[in-house]
């Protein structure tokens, strides 16, 4: 059972829809008490860092969220998700949850280089065994996460420059693009993941 954790910023629904789809049960949760229900968490979101750091802390989200992935809980991270994993963020004040080290800055402008960075874009280079290079993902996206350490990277995308669109470290995973709005090629992503959990 899949825990997709609800603080009022993601697409819950949508990310439910795409785990019924790959015979995954998942359930929505906002109890902080409840995540060690599960056997693992999905932290998605859209919108403002710094409005969702605020809501994961007034909800009591953020040190439960902690407390389960030092445990040794599997985390995946979607979009916003990613971005909350890192320490701090360009977009707004507040700590983020810290379980990777590094920050989220605004994607880089150029001539030409639309932000935010709406739509379909190639995985141009992967380490990960979720990903494979050539496939097409959506994004909807301003700002990018630069990790501390480099190893914790595991693909990129090119948008004007090259940008982090997914990492792993330890228990955590998470994708830039959303997996549930990628069609088959993020639908496939994301039942790797699962493949991995099973």
């Amino acid at each position: 059972m899949i825990g997709i954790i609800d603080y009022g910023m993601g697409n819950l629904a949508s990310v439910h829809h795409a785990l019924q789809f790959l015979g995954a049960d998942s359930e929505t949760v906002a109890d902080p008490a409840k995540l060690a229900h599960y056997n693992a968490l999905i932290l998605p979101g859209v919108g403002a860092f710094g409005e969702a750091v605020e809501r994961l802390a007034e909800n009591d989200l953020s040190q439960a969220i902690r407390r389960q992935v030092g445990e040794g809980k599997a985390l995946l991270g979607i979009c916003l998700g990613l971005q909350l994993l890192f320490d701090a963020s360009e977009e707004g004040t507040g700590e983020g949850l810290g379980l990777i080290p590094g920050l989220v800055k605004k994607m880089p402008e150029s001539p030409g280089v639309l932000i935010p960075h709406i739509g379909w874009n190639r995985i141009e280079r992967s380490l990960s065994p979720l990903l494979r290079e050539g496939d097409y993902m959506y994004f909807v996206h301003s700002y990018h996460v630069v990790p501390a350490d480099p190893a914790v990277a595991t693909a990129w995308t090119i948008h004007g420059e090259p940008f982090v669109s997914a990492v792993a470290s330890a228990n955590v995973t998470a994708f830039q693009f959303h997996p549930e709005k990628s069609g088959t090629q993020g639908l496939a992503a994301l039942n790797r993941w699962l493949n991995q959990l099973r």
